[in-house]
């Protein structure tokens, strides 16, 4: 349980770190690719320079899925931000976080991890607070005309659901098929092929290199990394449904408590209510 504390922890810091560099680092992509630079850095330390050379059972495992992990960590980037601009922030945002059912999925489909009732119903429960502190005051009532012609279910927010979902179900899904000993490569593998298509995003964008961004890549990275690590080993210990649901909403909640306490944010009653369901989810789902 403490690698998935941990993990909250720093998937927590990495939201506050963003906050904190809003309106200060204006080229969001560069800050990403250092941040995922410095994540790269972080895992080949971990893993050890002379350890990327090894070879064994499991390697190919290893750089494959830790590429397609890499890889779904900037399309739900992409998606999620071309959705944005076609179905707005609080739609995008919601469907981010409900990718965790993702996750789930495949645990319960492939890997035969079934949750008991009690922890079926933390589940309902803890998607219901994500739908209700996903959503803001200002924006409920501003909705585009053209949305609300067509079924608010589009295929763009979709794809922002399976692309984040398996964004973090990689992990689960190396967990089942990989092995410990290129655990750390995986990581390696990741934050490679993140940060190579980040510096292309970057280009395409044209998108550029300042000191605010450089600074707050490098604030992003650290925990960032850690919260794939942590995540990492905490599905090795723990069910994925326990694990990811307890993950997203204690991360929220980490997140909603800073925000109150360092950045004098309010929450409105449907938020304070939303939060007390994180509490009840989190009980019922440990």
């Amino acid at each position: 349980m403490i690698n998935l504390i941990l993990a909250i922890i720093a998937s927590s810091l990495v939201s506050i770190m963003m906050r904190v560099g809003e309106g200060r680092a204006k080229n969001n992509i560069s800050m990403l690719s250092v941040n995922y630079f410095l994540c790269m850095i972080l895992a080949i330390i971990y893993t050890g320079v002379g350890n990327l050379m090894q070879t064994g059972e499991g390697l190919g495992t290893a750089i494959g899925l830790g590429s397609i992990n890499g890889f779904f960590y900037i399309a739900s980037l992409i998606l999620f931000q071309n959705s944005v601009k076609k179905n707005g922030v609080v739609l995008s945002s919601i469907f981010m976080k409900l990718g965790i059912m993702m996750p789930l999925i495949i645990s319960i489909l492939l890997f035969g991890e079934m949750p008991t009732m009690v922890q079926i119903i933390g589940f309902v429960i803890a998607v219901t607070a994500i739908v209700i502190i996903n959503m803001k005051e200002k924006e409920e009532n501003v909705t585009n005309h053209k949305t609300n012609r067509t079924s608010p279910v589009k295929l763009g927010l979709i794809l922002v659901l399976v692309g984040c979902g398996m964004a973090d179900g990689m992990s689960k899904i190396y967990q089942e098929l990989g092995t410990r000993e290129f655990e750390e490569l995986f990581l390696v593998c990741t934050f490679v092929i993140a940060f190579i298509l980040s510096v292309l995003f970057v280009k395409y964008k044209k998108q550029k290199y300042t000191s605010n961004e450089i600074l707050y890549g490098i604030l992003l990275g650290v925990p960032n990394y850690y919260s794939a690590r942590f995540l990492l080993k905490a599905l090795g210990e723990i069910p994925a449904v326990v694990a990811y649901p307890t993950f997203s909403i204690g991360t929220i909640a980490v997140i909603t408590l800073t925000g109150v306490v360092a950045f004098k944010e309010k929450l409105t009653i449907r938020q304070m209510f939303a939060v007390g369901l994180i509490a009840v989810a989190v009980v019922l789902l440990n």
